[in-house]
């Protein structure tokens, strides 16, 4: 995902944040060695709040990971992908009853995936209609 964003966007992060589903302590060891402040939560937020024991206990990276996080400043970098990301999900997810794909093979999921990002990208702009214009945009 960092190679993507460094080519599309034509420069490396400052900061990178991502769900502890992302957690593999090699990739998270690369995207640190970049100098970006790199926030994954080595726990998953199921297992923090159903008082599992945390994993990685002997992990130096998973340690000053949960080190980062417990900071005010990590709390609030990390709260953020709430309001960047997640809602879109949810609402496609909700909203639009989007929960599966109907078609098979990687080619088909990622047509059908644009196809879905398209008109969720459509709607807004007709819900908004003239307004836009009046944002600068």
């Amino acid at each position: 995902m960092m190679a993507s964003t460094v080519r599309h966007a034509g420069g490396e992060p400052e900061v990178i944040t991502a769900d502890g589903g992302y957690w593999d302590t090699e990739t998270v060891q690369q995207a640190v060695s970049t100098g970006a402040r790199v926030l994954v939560s080595p726990d998953g937020a199921a297992a923090q709040h159903a008082g599992q024991p945390r994993q990685m206990t002997s992990n130096p990276l998973a340690q000053n990971m949960r080190a980062q996080l417990a900071t005010e400043a990590g709390r609030a970098l990390y709260r953020m992908r709430q309001a960047i990301v997640e809602p879109v999900f949810g609402y496609i997810k909700h909203m639009r009853g989007f929960r599966r794909f109907a078609l098979r093979g990687i080619r088909r999921v990622r047509a059908e995936w644009r196809i879905i990002c398209l008109t969720h990208n459509l709607l807004k702009l007709f819900r908004h209609g003239g307004r836009l214009e009046a944002a600068g945009a």
